[in-house]
């Protein structure tokens, strides 16, 4: 079962296992953004976890773990946009509808940023055999075909639409793919382990719910009045943006959590590129 709430999980990041000084560590603020799928193990119902403990979150040891994984745009974009998403997702596939086409148009598409989606498969069976039916896919170099044709027909969370045998069914309309390689990818369960991996990578940087993003740049790439930007929409949206420095790495962090607006996403890539 998911839910729509307007106040969302608490979240905090502390980055390379130190919280930053007040002047550089925003976003610890009790307001709410947008919809988000909460993960509460066990239920998947839940609030979630709470804020009261936090990972800490390495950006180097974060990117190095996804070097296999495809992305969308320039491999020199100064900024990294990473979302950790269910295809099951009904706030998934509303990024994707309202918010992620403006934000590859101007952001991915013009060279200022690259794009990765990954997965947190947490909503039942069907969105781990959703996420190994991707990774299936991009052995046949066609991951956002996949990823573009699931959530462009995305069916209504644990109703069965993504059963082995559906996947098997509905692949066949994604322009270039050998459905017989992928049924016996999909069947062998090559990619379940990456899924998995995938999966606890997002655990391990705080996500609990989706879709949750971070978005990666240099500190170099900042001054303190793009810095200043960052703090007054970490006041804004609370605990659904929040902003830290990798200092061990010298990044600046942003995660934000929930379908939040693209007007909120296009202020953070505005200040980070």
């Amino acid at each position: 079962m998911t839910r729509e709430n307007p106040y969302l999980i608490p979240f905090a990041i502390i980055v390379a296992g130190i919280l930053i000084s007040a002047g550089l560590f925003f976003g610890l603020n009790a307001k709410g953004g947008s919809g988000a799928v909460i993960n509460n193990p066990g239920t998947g119902t839940s609030t979630g976890t709470g804020g009261t403990t936090s990972p800490s979150i390495d950006t180097a040891q974060v990117l190095s773990s996804i070097s296999f994984a495809p992305y969308e745009g320039n491999s020199n974009a100064p900024v990294t946009i990473l979302e950790f998403g269910d295809y099951q997702c009904p706030f998934c596939e509303r990024h994707f509808t309202q918010t992620e086409p403006q934000i590859m148009s101007n952001y991915v598409d013009t060279g200022k940023a690259k794009f990765y989606f990954l997965d947190f498969a947490f909503l039942g069976p069907d969105s781990v055999t959703l996420a190994e039916g991707a990774w299936c896919a991009n052995d046949q170099d066609k991951y956002y075909d996949y990823y573009n044709y699931v959530f462009s027909n995305q069916g209504q969370e644990n109703s069965g639409w993504a059963t082995p045998d559906k996947v098997k069914a509905f692949v066949v309309n994604i322009n270039g793919i050998n459905a017989q390689q992928f049924n016996s990818c999909l069947d062998s369960k090559k990619y379940e382990s990456r899924v998995q991996d995938l999966t606890q990578l997002g655990r391990s940087v705080g996500v609990s719910g989706t879709p949750s993003f971070l978005i990666i740049t240099s500190a170099s790439n900042m001054d303190s009045s793009k810095l200043s930007s960052l703090q007054s929409l970490a006041s804004q949206y609370g605990q659904n943006l929040e902003v830290g420095i990798d200092q061990t790495n010298n990044n600046v962090v942003v995660m934000i959590v929930g379908a939040l607006p693209y007007s909120a996403f296009d202020q953070v890539l505005k200040a980070m590129t």
